[in-house]
């Protein structure tokens, strides 16, 4: 007597249920996954009617905020590390651009200090940051008086035909 061979498959894994647990675990990543963002500071900068835009060359932002205290990529530094810091990129590129972004309620004299730090350190080009000055408004239009029409008879007076 010969008997049918029985034919197995090959014992696979459960693909369904491993692509829902991945799923899930992504939404789960996605969802608790905090980004830090940049450290940036809230500074007003002042307004200026007349800008132009500064060619892409070596670049440094110093943020002067209200208080006076200066920053570099959102870290407070000091007048010699600021100068330290000039120093270093003056000996790496003499002809870098220093960007001085200070809020507007930012002392003068703070703003002057920081870039004799800057020329002292060997720095020669220097720059403040304004934001363009919005369009004013145009004035209020005052109404023009309509052209006086004719005046109503007089009570008594006889309308002539």
């Amino acid at each position: 007597m010969q008997f049918k061979e029985k034919h197995r498959d090959d014992p696979r894994p459960e693909l369904t249920s491993l692509v829902d647990i991945m799923f899930i675990l992504i939404i789960f990543l996605t969802v608790t996954t905090t980004f830090a963002g940049s450290g940036g500071l809230d500074v007003n900068l002042p307004e200026a009617s007349s800008q132009r835009a500064i060619e892409d060359v070596d670049k440094l932002y110093i943020v002067i905020n209200r208080d006076g205290a200066a920053h570099i990529d959102g870290a407070p530094l000091t007048d010699a590390a600021l100068e330290a810091r000039f120093r270093a990129l003056a000996a790496a590129n003499p002809s870098a651009l220093v960007i001085i972004q200070a809020d507007k309620t930012s002392l003068h004299g703070r703003v002057v200090t920081v870039m004799d730090l800057a020329q002292t350190a060997g720095l020669k080009r220097l720059a403040i940051a304004t934001e363009q000055k919005s369009e004013s408004p145009a004035a209020p239009v005052e109404p023009t008086p309509a052209a006086p029409g004719p005046a109503p008879p007089a009570p008594g007076d006889t309308a002539q035909q």
